[in-house]
């Protein structure tokens, strides 16, 4: 009797805590958030450059247009080291749907980018990655995420792919 008690708690804590979560993301609600890849990014060039290290952030702000469907825009900043540094700085949309605490996200953006050489040049980026939303509470999560950028430029293409972790509040 005690392990069916037991059982029967269990589930009905999980069937909360899920509606909690799905309470988080509905429609009208604002989310504010940032990540970042904590340096955990590596990047090759299609143009034959070497392997760089790069830290970045993001700050984003969406609107839930339907329950578990946000559309929004963020500004992007990047620091690259390799043999020289280089900045970019930028924004962009993103389209996100959860599922659930999963939800796959889409990006596309704008930035302009400068190096130690003073050659500033303009950058489109595409890319996406799923991420899971760890809710603390009524209104923050914490999100850790794959991610995967290509960028494109006239000199070619670079890709970064990686985790980012980062943090969400819904208002």
């Amino acid at each position: 009797m005690k392990n069916k008690m037991k059982l029967v708690a269990i589930i009905l804590s999980l069937t909360a805590f899920t509606q909690n979560v799905d309470a988080q993301i509905e429609k009208g609600k604002i989310l504010l958030g940032g990540s970042s890849n904590l340096g955990f990014t590596s990047s090759s060039t299609s143009a034959g450059g070497a392997s760089t290290g790069q830290l970045d952030a993001d700050l984003s702000i969406g609107y839930l247009i339907t329950n578990g469907f946000v559309a929004g825009a963020d500004v992007r900043f990047t620091m690259t080291k390799n043999d020289g540094s280089s900045s970019e700085f930028g924004g962009g949309l993103f389209l996100r749907y959860y599922i659930k605490n999963f939800y796959p996200e889409l990006k596309v953006g704008l930035t302009s980018s400068s190096g130690d050489n003073s050659d500033t040049f303009k950058t489109t980026y595409f890319g996406g990655g799923i991420g899971y939303a760890i809710m603390l509470g009524d209104m923050v999560s914490i999100d850790p995420k794959v991610s995967y950028i290509l960028n494109t430029y006239d000199g070619g293409d670079s890709t970064n792919f990686g985790f980012r972790l980062g943090i969400n509040i819904y208002l």
